[in-house]
């Protein structure tokens, strides 16, 4: 909500000019009258990544970022998060390295008995 009443269904687009005076993306107005904003544009988001507009309904990091930011893509700006590109990576080392730690403890623990 901005501070002149409108109503919006997006924390980046009150008090930008780009999306217009009135705002477009204004959903809504604290006084009931009609704005020119409407809600399924970034609303309708989910539905439309299942629809498959967008990669998301194939990526494996859709349960984490949720798609990220739907004006974002509706910009033409893939919002992905940098881990999508490396994430089965990243768990391969996060285990090795428990791993690694878990070897280094139980030595500790034998060298520690034999002392």
């Amino acid at each position: 909500m901005d501070a002149y009443g409108n109503i919006f269904n997006c924390t980046e687009v009150s008090y930008v000019a780009t999306y217009g005076t009135p705002n477009e993306y204004a959903i809504d107005h604290l006084s009931g009258k009609q704005m020119p904003g409407k809600r399924d544009r970034l609303g309708n988001f989910n539905d439309r990544i299942r629809q498959g507009e967008y990669p998301c309904s194939t990526c494996p990091m859709l349960p984490v970022c949720g798609g990220a930011c739907p004006k974002s893509w509706l910009e033409g700006i893939a919002p992905c998060p940098s881990a999508k590109h490396n994430i089965e990576q990243r768990l391969l080392l996060t285990y090795a390295l428990s791993r690694i730690e878990q070897e280094e403890l139980s030595l500790q623990e034998v060298s520690l008995v034999n002392a």
